[in-house]
This record gives C-alpha cells, sequence and structure tokens, in this order.
C-alpha cells in the first residue's frame, strides 16, 4: 500500500471515529498523537463537513429544524 493510500485509510477511521462522538483523548491515543490539538482536527473536520454535507443535500430544507425555546 502507498504512504498516500495509507493516510487516507488512516484520515477515514480517525473521521469516522470522530463522527461516532469518540473523545478526543481516545483519539489521540488510537492514533498514536503527543498532543490533543493534533487529534482535535479530525473532530472539527468531522462537523464542518457533516454541515456542508447537509447543506448541499436538497431534501436538508424539508427536515424541521429545532428551534429554541425563549
Amino acid at each position: 500500500m502507498s504512504p498516500e493510500a495509507r493516510q487516507r485509510r488512516r484520515t477515514t477511521y480517525a473521521t469516522e471515529l470522530a463522527n461516532a462522538d469518540v473523545s478526543v483523548y481516545t483519539l489521540m491515543k488510537l492514533l498514536g498523537h503527543e498532543s490533543m490539538t493534533t487529534s482535535q482536527r479530525y473532530v472539527s473536520g468531522a462537523g464542518t463537513e457533516n454541515r456542508a454535507a447537509a447543506a448541499q443535500n436538497p431534501l436538508y430544507e424539508l427536515i424541521e429544524q429545532p428551534t429554541s425555546n425563549k
């Protein structure tokens, strides 16, 4: 497996874990990072990707959005 393919697989693994609400600390340990800051990128990126994908889906606007109780 090429280094690029290995990195893509690792990134996909980390992103899937972040999407499953795995803690940043757990991500850090599983990925072998020395800093939680490095692992936090996957968590932040996962949320951004999910919001961007939802915004592009034409059915998204049909879903009732939660309203705040003021």
